[in-house]
């Protein structure tokens, strides 16, 4: 498949942090995370890791939307260069052919946080979920001894709307998913996955919790871009978007990991 770049895609695997602070991976440590605009107070540091059609400026807002749950907030960029190439990048990524230079990053801070035994809080939506599930496989395959894989036991991992429907056993997870979302139904967590693309695992002991919710769309969706790009946004909108739907349930995670029931109801 040709590769077509974007320019976006020099910021894929760079770490995002306040004031849009955009930094290479390398410079990890210099990053200052978002932090809650609406009073809240700080209960989770996490990692987010977003889906497609998501450029940095987007990402950002979708990060302060999560901060003002309670998180202090870092991105780790996924570019996009556009719908189509996001959709082709997706499907190599259920390949497992993906290049994301932001699955090698994921995996490197994995793999650092297992072998110091440090903490590690993970939160993931639509393809940045598909992209978190290979970097925790190829995390797997590069530990050294049987101890470092013991570190998985640090990380709580969230995932909303995810694209993928396999993750290892170790962390704690906890999966959200709504279903009217066709993306987390089709290819996550959803029913429909299992038939799909067995074999299926969630991680053993995560909480996986439905919640059934739509946003009825506007005309002001409808753009003049293309037929599909409309349609994505009207999906982002009304059943798939961080900011629309998923982090509007969010609680902190050790509520949400003891099975608190989060629901906004059914809005049909």
């Amino acid at each position: 498949m040709k590769k077509t770049q974007s320019k976006d895609d020099a910021y894929d695997g760079y770490f995002l942090g306040r004031d849009q602070m955009l930094l290479p991976p390398e410079r990890r440590s210099d990053i200052l995370p978002l932090l809650p605009a609406n009073g809240s107070q700080v209960q989770d540091h996490v990692y987010y890791i977003n889906g497609i059609r998501t450029d940095v400026e987007k990402q950002f807002a979708d990060m302060q939307v999560l901060a003002d749950t309670g998180c202090a907030v870092i991105g780790i960029h996924v570019s996009t260069a556009g719908l189509t190439i996001d959709l082709s990048r997706c499907i190599e990524d259920k390949m497992h052919r993906g290049t994301s230079r932001a699955q090698e990053v994921l995996c490197s801070l994995i793999l650092l946080h297992c072998r110091a035994r440090c903490a590690l809080h993970l939160v993931a939506h639509s393809r940045g979920a598909l992209i978190l599930s290979e970097a925790l496989v190829q995390a797997l395959q590069s530990f050294e001894t049987a101890s470092d894989a013991l570190g998985l036991s640090t990380m709580s991992i969230e995932t909303y709307g995810g694209a993928s429907a396999y993750f290892p056993d170790g962390p704690r997870y906890v999966h959200i998913h709504n279903t009217l979302d066709p993306v987390s139904f089709f290819f996550g967590v959803g029913p429909a996955s299992h038939y799909l693309y067995p074999p299926t695992a969630t991680g053993i002991d995560a909480v996986v919790q439905d919640v059934t919710h739509l946003n009825w769309p506007s005309r002001q969706l409808v753009s003049r871009e293309s037929l599909r790009e409309s349609i994505a946004r009207v999906i982002d909108h009304s059943v798939h978007g961080p900011q629309e739907i998923y982090f509007k349930l969010r609680q902190p995670f050790h509520l949400m990991y003891a099975g608190t029931p989060i629901s906004m109801g059914a809005t049909l």
